[in-house]
C-alpha cells in the first residue's frame, strides 16, 4: 500500500492522521467539502487536497486504499467509487492501528465521553517538557504542537482516541487512558448505552496497563484508578485549569503520567504554564463590559460545566448562553437533557442558533420538538440564523457586563470569531 486517499481529509482527526501517515512514508492525497486552515496546512507539508468530493478524484489517481472519516454519508460518492473498484477502505482508526504496528511506537490511548482532548493535551504538554519527543494525534489546535493537532516526535504515541464510532474497539495500547464514561454518540451503537460502554472497556482491557476513573462500575484488573481529590495537597492550579471539569482532566493526565515515571509534583507543576485546547473555553474578545468565550461544549453534561465553570469565574456578571445543537440524532436522544442544561438559574438569556447537521439528514421535526422542551422548562428563547443577529441582540442590551457563553461542535466556533471582530470593530456597545 503506497497511496492512501483520505476522504475528509481536513478534519482535526482525519488531518492528524493524514500527517502521521506521510511522515511513515505514505503517498497522501485527500478531499473535503470546504477549505479550511487545516487544507491550507495540509497543502503547505505537500499533501494534494481537493475540494468537493467527486469520483473523479479516485478515478484519476492510482490509490491503493481509502480512508474514511464516519463522518462522511454512506453515499459519499468517492465511498462509492472505491467500493465499485473494490478498493481497501478503511475507517480512520482502523488505519491508524496500522500505522501504530508499522511505527512500533508504544500507543498512550485517551479515550472516553467527554475531556479526551483537554487531558491529551495536557499528557503532551507534560511529556514534552520531560524530554520523551512524543508524536501527538490530538482532537484539537494546541500550542505546544507543530501543526496544532500533530507533532511528530521519535517518542512514544500520545493519541487521541475518538470513541464515537466504535472502530477503536481493536487498538492495543501500552497505556490506555479513560477520561469518564457516560455516554454519547449512541447512535453508532444502535442506541444502546450498554453496547457503546462495552466498546469503550475493550479497549481498555486491551491495554497492557490503563488509568481509570474511579467511579467504574467495574473496575478491569490492569488498571490504575484515579479521583478528584487525588492531587489536592499540590496548591499549583493556574487560573485556566481551576475549573472542576478541567481539574479532573488534570489528575487523570497526571496519573497516567506517574506510569510513564514521571513524578506527580513535576507534573503539576509544568501544567503551571499550560493553556487550553482551542475552543475550550477559549476567550475570544475581552472588554470591560463584554466578553466572548467559545467553547466546544455539545452534550447537556458538558454544557451544564461550561455553564458554572464561566458563572464560577465570572462572578457578578450576566450570563449569555448561544447554543448551537449538533446532530439531530444527539438532539432526538438527548433533548430533554438539553433543555433543562439550558433552563440553568445560572443564565439571563439563551440564544439558539440552527442545528449542525454533520451530513446527517435535516429533520426540522426534531427542532421543533426541542423547542417545545425548551418553552415547557420556562425558557425564554432568541432564535438567530446567523452571528449578525447575535450582534443585534447583544447590542440591544440596556445593562453592561455581559459574558457571552457560545457553545456547539459545528459552526458556532467561526460565529464566536465573527461576533467578536464585529464587536471589537464596533465601539459603540452600551453606550
Amino acid at each position: 500500500m503506497k497511496q492512501v486517499y483520505f476522504i475528509g481529509i481536513s478534519g482535526i482527526g482525519m488531518s492528524a492522521v493524514a500527517l502521521f501517515a506521510s511522515d511513515s512514508g505514505y503517498k497522501v492525497i485527500g478531499s473535503t467539502d470546504k477549505d479550511n486552515d487545516r487544507v491550507k496546512m495540509l497543502r503547505q507539508q505537500g499533501i494534494h487536497v481537493y475540494i468537493g468530493h467527486n469520483k473523479k478524484n479516485i478515478l484519476t489517481n492510482d490509490v491503493d486504499a481509502i480512508v474514511f472519516t464516519s463522518a462522511i454519508s454512506d453515499e459519499n460518492p468517492e465511498l462509492l467509487e472505491a467500493k465499485k473498484r473494490n478498493l481497501t477502505i478503511m475507517s480512520r482508526l482502523d488505519f491508524l492501528k496500522r500505522l501504530i504496528v508499522e511505527s512500533k511506537k508504544d500507543l498512550i490511548g485517551i479515550t472516553g465521553t467527554d475531556g479526551k482532548t483537554s487531558t491529551t493535551a495536557m499528557i503532551s504538554h507534560i511529556t514534552i517538557r520531560c524530554g520523551m519527543d512524543p508524536t501527538v494525534i490530538l482532537g484539537g489546535i494546541h500550542k505546544d504542537l507543530e501543526f496544532g493537532n500533530y507533532r511528530r516526535g521519535t517518542g512514544p504515541l500520545v493519541a487521541e482516541i475518538d470513541e464515537s464510532d466504535g472502530y477503536f474497539r481493536t487498538l492495543s495500547a501500552k497505556i490506555g487512558v479513560l477520561t469518564n464514561l457516560r455516554g454519547d454518540h449512541l447512535e453508532h451503537y444502535k442506541d444502546d448505552l450498554e453496547q457503546y460502554k462495552q466498546s469503550i472497556m475493550t479497549f481498555i482491557k486491551n491495554a497492557e496497563i490503563s488509568v481509570v476513573p474511579d467511579d467504574i462500575d467495574e473496575m478491569p484488573e490492569n488498571s490504575v484508578a484515579f479521583c478528584p481529590s487525588m492531587y489536592d495537597k499540590y496548591d499549583v492550579l493556574n487560573e485556566r485549569i481551576r475549573d472542576i471539569y478541567t481539574k479532573v482532566n488534570l489528575i487523570c493526565a497526571v496519573k497516567t503520567c506517574e506510569l510513564l515515571g514521571i513524578n506527580p509534583s513535576d507534573s503539576i507543576s509544568m501544567l503551571k504554564d499550560f493553556e487550553n485546547v482551542d475552543r475550550r473555553m477559549t476567550l475570544r474578545l475581552k472588554r470591560d463590559n463584554l466578553t466572548i468565550i467559545d467553547d466546544y461544549a455539545h452534550t447537556p453534561n458538558e454544557i451544564s460545566f461550561s455553564i458554572q465553570s464561566v458563572n464560577n469565574r465570572y462572578k457578578g456578571k450576566r450570563l449569555i448562553v448561544v447554543f448551537e445543537a449538533h446532530r439531530y440524532t444527539r438532539l432526538k436522544r438527548d433533548m430533554k437533557m438539553f433543555a433543562q442544561a439550558l433552563a440553568s438559574p445560572l443564565i439571563d438569556r439563551v440564544i439558539i442558533t440552527p442545528v449542525y447537521s454533520a451530513y446527517e439528514t435535516e429533520q426540522p421535526e426534531i427542532f421543533e420538538r426541542f423547542l417545545e422542551f425548551v418553552r415547557k422548562n420556562n425558557v425564554q428563547y432568541d432564535y438567530v440564523e446567523g452571528p449578525e443577529e447575535i450582534v443585534k441582540i447583544i447590542d440591544s442590551l440596556k445593562t453592561p457586563d455581559y459574558v457571552v457563553l457560545m457553545m456547539g461542535a459545528g459552526k458556532s466556533s467561526d460565529y464566536s470569531k465573527i461576533v467578536s471582530d464585529i464587536c471589537t470593530k464596533k465601539e459603540l456597545f452600551f453606550t
